[in-house]
C-alpha cells in the first residue's frame, strides 16, 4: 500500500497515512480532526551504493539541520 504525505489547512500539520489506492478519500488531521487536508507531493527514496557528500562531510542535506544526526534523508551521521 502507498503512503502518502498530507498537510492539514487548519492547523498546518504535516502527516502520513496508508492508502489501499491514490484515489481514496484523504483521513482526518490526526492532531486536530479537521477534514480540510492536502495531499502534498513527495519525493521517493531509495538507496544507492554511493555514499552522498553530505554524510561525507557531516554538512547534512537541511531536513536535519541544525544537529545532524542519523538523518534518513541523506544519511549525515
Amino acid at each position: 500500500m502507498p503512503i502518502f504525505e498530507y498537510r492539514c489547512a487548519k492547523c498546518d500539520r504535516v502527516f502520513e497515512a496508508l492508502a489501499r489506492r491514490a484515489g481514496d478519500a484523504a483521513p482526518p488531521c490526526p492532531q486536530c480532526g479537521s477534514g480540510k487536508v492536502a495531499r502534498l507531493f513527495s519525493r521517493f527514496g531509495f538507496v544507492s551504493g554511493t555514499v552522498s557528500r553530505a554524510s561525507v562531510s557531516g554538512a547534512g542535506c537541511g531536513s536535519c539541520r541544525p544537529s545532524p544526526g542519523s538523518c534518513g534523508t541523506c544519511g549525515a551521521r
